[in-house]
């Protein structure tokens, strides 16, 4: 992967990784993760269907699912393996500092997930889903000089 500082967007679906050599170029796509089960439906990653309450004899009853905590741990999963391929470059010195983009969410639970080593490293974060803009728009929301 060519570029020394790395521009990281992400969000609990993708996760693009782009680079520049100097610190007022262009960004260039390097790399792509997807993460397809964060795209799914809560119901289609569930073993079984949502279980029914009976509502404690009152009339009617409802669905007992965990739609958003099944959600949540998939974006979970995905900061996970985000990070492990963070950590693995920067284990192999392939990027000199990082520039986080990624929703809020994702961003909270990539701070959670990411090593030491590569926080360390970190420049700048900013919570905003840029995932799917080009990458100079991604650009723009980044300091002038990297």
């Amino acid at each position: 992967m060519n570029g020394r500082i790395w521009v990281v967007a992400a969000d609990a679906h993708c996760a693009r990784i782009l680079s520049t050599e100097t610190s007022s170029s262009a960004l260039e796509e390097q790399h792509e993760l997807l993460h397809p089960a964060s795209r799914s439906k809560p119901a289609d990653l569930l073993s079984d269907r949502p279980g029914r309450d009976s509502n404690g004899g009152q009339r009617g009853s409802h669905s007992v699912g965990h739609e958003k905590d099944i959600k949540v741990h998939e974006a979970q999963l995905f900061a996970k393996e985000i990070s492990k391929r963070l950590n693995t470059s920067q284990q192999r010195n392939e990027f000199d500092r990082i520039y986080l983009i990624a929703s809020p969410q994702m961003l909270g639970h990539l701070r959670k997930e990411l090593s030491q080593e590569v926080r360390a490293r970190i420049r700048h974060e900013t919570g905003m889903n840029l995932v799917k803009e080009s990458p100079a728009v991604i650009r723009s929301h980044l300091p002038s000089h990297l």
